[in-house]
């Protein structure tokens, strides 16, 4: 769930100056990969078997988590799934989580240069609560202390 701009941002990947969208196009089995901004692909259903978002969930605010977990609920044909793998419990994240960047659920900070949020989902009980709610069903919990990682399917 990238944005337009993310996706066509030039970067450097295996030692050549690209862009995410090219560099898809350069594998052999680029034709099975359809790449969709955020905006095309929540407007799309594609009756995909899994949809996997890594650390995704834990730096977007709380509207753009719930419309990323309907667009996933959206785009998943019946009994897809959905794996939610994210950071938790980082000491090197959590030393600039204070008390005068606290915004809605999470974190603003800089981050090398560049402002950003962060919500540590200690306890995840909620997020899956959120999730079990838009249809889904909770397949595994198999977070650690470290990591949240969660298996979901579609009903």
């Amino acid at each position: 769930m990238d944005t337009k701009f993310q996706l066509s941002r030039t970067l450097k990947l295996f030692g050549k100056k690209t862009t995410i969208t090219q560099y898809i196009t350069t594998l052999e089995t680029s034709n099975n990969i359809r790449i969709l901004n955020g905006s095309e692909f929540k407007s799309s259903e594609l009756g995909l078997n899994a949809i996997f978002s890594i650390a995704v969930l834990d730096v977007v605010l709380p509207n753009t988590r719930t419309t990323m977990i309907e667009t996933a609920h959206k785009n998943l044909k019946p009994g897809g799934f959905f794996v939610i793998i994210m950071p938790r419990n980082d000491s090197s994240i959590l030393k600039r989580c204070l008390q005068n960047n606290k915004y809605y659920d999470g974190y603003f900070f800089n981050h090398h240069g560049i402002t950003t949020f962060f919500k540590n989902f200690r306890e995840s009980e909620h997020l899956v609560n959120k999730i079990t709610r838009s249809g889904f069903v909770l397949v595994k919990n198999l977070s650690i202390y470290r990591h949240v990682c969660l298996l979901f399917r579609k009903k």
